[in-house]
């Protein structure tokens, strides 16, 4: 007698865009070493337009549906997650807006749909009243209406969800695949001629131009570090709202022509071969996942006091205050640089820390498991 195949696990995330950083890029290492055989991954959005990442999604099979923004149309949003959630036979929804997927999760339950997935990407720390009423409806709903919880961080767990949670919930730390962030000596000499940085010292960013990456405040980090050093010179990897007003303001600064702005570009694990330090001064993150890939291929990486602790295992972080003047952070870095031995071989550390996605993806497939 044949044994009967199980059903495929069909996985509706719900996210703003896919263009190279950011949420997708995290599911992207997960889906490309999970059994999609057993799992498929579909996806919402609400961005006018896709990138990279979604090219490769369907490269594998997935589907794209556009819907509109719920912070504009509500209504016009409810009625397109409704339709697509009935007629797509899909297992788990796994929203990641953070304080607003308990709108998706309220949708998912009034259709039957049993495993509501919330997962939390941020640890926004704000102090506006109306940031205060959102925070509140999100712990609130969010452990009404899910059936489990992910988060980043520990700091995005408790910034979105609460302290005291009523829904079982996972730390899923975002791992990536170590053997593509390894350092490449041979790599990294063939790409400073094809840039022409041979004898500079690079520094290194790669992440979405927007408010939450604080880059105005990296330029001036940077014009601190060219007025110490003249051989410093900024590589930026990304895009996004506000790369026209970062280059207008690397322009006032007198320093665009020490900055090569690349934009998105694929081959991010090979571009970090490049890098003598990384600087990530952002003002927030549920996790910073460049960083994570900056000190996997053993380059000093300083990042703010804001991004959550998880890597301070390893002596190539180092967290600085945003109270800090540009200055100072300067200082900071070229001290650690004349005391820098090069890249190092990091992988071992990044495995037994949990970041190996080759084991944390385990994680994640009996997660969505749960909703058989």
């Amino acid at each position: 007698m044949r044994k009967k195949m199980k059903r495929k696990i069909r996985v509706l995330h719900i996210i703003n865009g896919a263009d190279l950083g950011g949420i997708s890029v995290l599911l992207l290492n997960y889906y490309r070493v999970m059994d999609r055989d057993a799992f498929h991954f579909d996806f919402v959005y609400t961005m006018e337009t896709l990138g990279y990442n979604a090219v490769k999604f369907q490269e594998m099979g997935s589907k794209f549906y556009k819907l509109p923004l719920k912070s504009k149309h509500p209504i016009k949003y409810y009625f397109s997650l409704k339709t697509l959630i009935v007629n797509g036979d899909y297992t788990v929804i796994h929203s990641h807006t953070n304080f607003t997927s308990y709108f998706d999760l309220i949708i998912a339950k009034r259709f039957r749909i049993k495993h509501r997935v919330a997962h939390a990407h941020t640890n926004e720390q704000n102090k506006k009243v109306t940031f205060r009423v959102k925070q509140f409806l999100s712990r609130k709903l969010h452990n009404k209406y899910a059936t489990r919880l992910i988060s980043s961080s520990v700091s995005a767990q408790e910034c979105v969800f609460g302290k005291n949670l009523k829904v079982s919930s996972t730390i899923l730390k975002p791992a990536i695949d170590i053997k593509n962030f390894r350092f490449n000596n041979d790599k990294r000499l063939e790409l400073l001629i094809q840039y022409g940085l041979s004898n500079k010292i690079v520094v290194g960013n790669v992440g979405r131009m927007s408010q939450e990456k604080n880059l105005f405040f990296l330029l001036d980090i940077f014009k601190k570090l060219r007025e110490i050093d003249g051989r410093f010179v900024l590589v930026m990897i990304g895009s996004g709202p506000l790369h026209d007003e970062i280059l207008d303001y690397s322009r006032n600064q007198g320093i665009e022509k020490y900055i090569l702005f690349l934009g998105q570009k694929e081959n991010v694990s090979e571009l970090m071969n490049l890098f003598d330090v990384v600087i990530i001064p952002s003002f927030n993150e549920g996790f910073c996942i460049s960083a994570l890939e900056a000190i996997s291929n053993g380059i000093l990486t300083f990042v703010s006091s804001n991004v959550p602790s998880d890597m301070e295992f390893s002596k190539l972080i180092t967290y600085l205050s945003l109270d800090l003047s540009s200055q100072k952070w300067a200082d900071e870095v070229v001290s650690r640089l004349q005391n820098n031995e090069g890249h190092i071989d990091n992988s071992v550390e990044i495995q037994s820390n949990g970041f190996d996605i080759l084991q944390n993806v385990k994680d994640l497939e009996l997660v969505y498991k749960e909703g058989e």
